[in-house]
């Protein structure tokens, strides 16, 4: 165990004496311990030099993992503030069209539901009977009509697109003032008809509800019309109509 101690001191007090003082046995050991001194210096520095790369790449990755936590954050937020402009324009759109009606109740509503199969033209809404809804009052959304109610149980209520055959509006154009029908075709489209000839019916006329009968607000957008019938035989013109509302994002 002596021995063990005694060759490390030996080794290290003769590269600690300078050359000139050193005695024969220190010099002999500090020629043959040279090699290895530098071996293990460059042992040494090549172990460090991989800690520090280590120690690199491992806060590297911490950073990396912090950067993608807080990207994760403000995307989430970035949705929210999204979600919350755009329920906002629905919102002043929503006042807008109550402008239409300043003596009219209005029942705010959200979609639960819609019909089954690509042909469907219902919704279901979270409001009925209790709510004071009842069949045939008109639905509108933020861009304009979407519907009339139908079939309303005491806590929703069955709407009808404005492209089901089952649903006829009154409608006039809004720059004219001619008046028509609009109503809902098999293939699930938008038409206006019965538009007397010498009124006139233009593309990209924008359409808006009558008011005529009593149960539609005057002046609700309906749609644009973007294809006029060519039919000269028929006293009335009849065109396709694109619904303001995008009935299939409600």
């Amino acid at each position: 165990m002596a021995l063990i101690l005694f060759v490390p001191l030996l080794i290290y007090r003769s590269h600690a004496r300078p050359m000139a003082k050193a005695n024969v046995i220190e010099r002999v050991v500090r020629e043959v311990t040279l090699p290895l001194q530098a071996g293990l210096s460059s042992a040494v520095g090549w172990f460090s030099d991989r800690w520090y790369e280590y120690v690199a790449v491992v806060g590297a990755r911490r950073s990396l993992s912090e950067t993608r936590i807080e990207r994760d954050r403000l995307l989430r937020e970035l949705a929210s503030l999204r979600w919350q402009v755009r329920e906002n324009e629905v919102l002043r759109a929503l006042l807008g069209l109550q402008q239409h009606a300043p003596t009219s109740h209005f029942v705010a509503a959200s979609v639960v539901g819609a019909g089954i199969g690509p042909e469907s033209r219902t919704l279901t809404i979270d409001r009925g009977l209790r709510h004071g809804l009842e069949a045939g009052l008109p639905v509108l959304g933020a861009a304009g009509l979407v519907g009339v109610s139908r079939m309303c149980s005491w806590s929703t209520c069955e709407v009808a697109l404005i492209t089901d055959p089952r649903v006829s509006v009154q409608v006039e154009v809004l720059d004219t003032g001619a008046r028509g029908r609009a109503r809902g075709d098999r293939e699930a489209r938008l038409v206006v008809e019965d538009v007397p000839r010498p009124d006139g019916l233009a593309i990209e006329a924008q359409l808006v509800t009558s008011g005529l009968g009593g149960v539609m607000p005057r002046g609700v957008p309906v749609g644009v019309v973007k294809e006029v019938s060519t039919e000269m035989d028929r006293p009335v013109l009849q065109g396709l109509v694109v619904p303001n509302a995008a009935l299939t994002r409600i």
